[in-house]
């Protein structure tokens, strides 16, 4: 059980699934009409998030130190 509970955890701890929780976290809030500025704040975090993380030159410059 635990170490399923880990896998679970673990792959949501991953960039993408970690945005992805982020940004329909940002959309319930919306939906839910409760929070609209918390709501646009995590949506925008999100896409820049994934829009930076996605660049060329940025993923080049964080790999760059595990090289």
């Amino acid at each position: 059980m635990l170490f399923t509970l880990k896998k679970f955890i673990g792959g949501l701890l991953l960039p993408l699934p970690l945005l992805l929780v982020v940004m329909g976290a940002g959309l319930v809030l919306l939906w839910l009409n409760r929070g609209a500025k918390t709501a646009r704040l995590l949506l925008s975090a999100g896409w820049i998030a994934l829009l930076a993380l996605s660049l060329q030159p940025v993923a080049d410059w964080l790999l760059e130190p595990l090289e």
